[in-house]
């Protein structure tokens, strides 16, 4: 079932605040977000505030990522305003780029699928411990940006949890959670190559349902490209199921 305009918003707003930049200029009802150039989401335009002016909010957002050194990037999402704004940006040269799914489900639906974690445990930790920044930190996706991901982490503070899983003994996936408002977002989920296919995705999946439940969350939301043909295999059969897409546009560069 699609997701409801207002529904949209509240998903959006709370991944907002789940994924903090590093710095937050607002436009208007939009808002500039930048990161370093680590992740798109934390380094584009969140659109779904009202803005008056199109051209005017746009040339701001230009200058803005000019004055960094990075290229001006908009999350075009359901609700994003004004109507009509992806197809103006791409009349002016703006690139579509990386197609997301954000999906959700119920947490004791995923308690009651089907996936086996065979081998593989998981916990989670409202304190991170050395394995977890091991795996995440230093040997993950931000390996080369770890500054800026212990600074994403330190904006967090006590509102992030830290979910691990093993396999015999050594930890090989990890995961970033935020709950709020009664949902469980679920962030950053990686497994090392000598993990994969062996149920620690599973396990991480099943940990980090079991804890928020006992934050009084109901239902999880994350967000998969949908090029990643194994992690949506792996979050239908956990229950989840598509609300809305969005997707970047990226000024073309001359």
């Amino acid at each position: 079932m699609s997701a409801t305009p207002a529904e949209t918003e509240e998903l959006e707003t709370l991944a907002f605040a789940a994924w903090p930049a590093a710095r937050v200029e607002a436009v208007e009802g939009w808002r500039l977000r930048t990161m370093s150039g680590v992740t798109r989401r934390a380094n584009s335009v969140f659109t779904c505030g009202a803005v008056t002016d199109v051209d005017s909010a746009v040339g701001q957002a230009e200058a803005f990522y000019a004055e960094h050194g990075q290229p001006t990037i908009f999350q075009l999402t359901p609700g994003s305003v004004p109507v009509g704004l992806d197809g103006w940006l791409s009349e002016r040269g703006y690139l579509a780029e990386a197609a997301v799914s954000i999906q959700t489900a119920r947490l004791d639906r995923i308690l009651a699928s089907d996936l086996d974690p065979r081998g593989a445990t998981a916990s989670v930790a409202t304190r991170r411990d050395d394995a977890w920044s091991e795996l995440a930190v230093s040997r993950g996706r931000f390996a080369g940006t770890s500054e800026v991901f212990e600074g994403l982490l330190a904006r967090l503070g006590e509102r992030a949890a830290f979910a691990l899983a093993e396999l015999d003994g050594k930890p090989v996936a990890t995961a970033l959670l935020v709950p709020e408002r009664g949902w469980l977002g679920i962030f950053a989920m990686a497994t090392q190559p000598d993990g994969r296919r062996k149920g620690a995705a599973s396990a991480l999946l099943h940990a980090a349902a079991s804890f928020g439940l006992t934050r009084d969350a109901a239902f999880a939301y994350l967000q998969v490209e949908r090029e990643n043909a194994a992690a949506l295999e792996l979050y239908e059969r956990a229950g989840f199921a598509e609300r809305y897409g969005y997707h970047y546009r990226v000024k073309r560069r001359i």
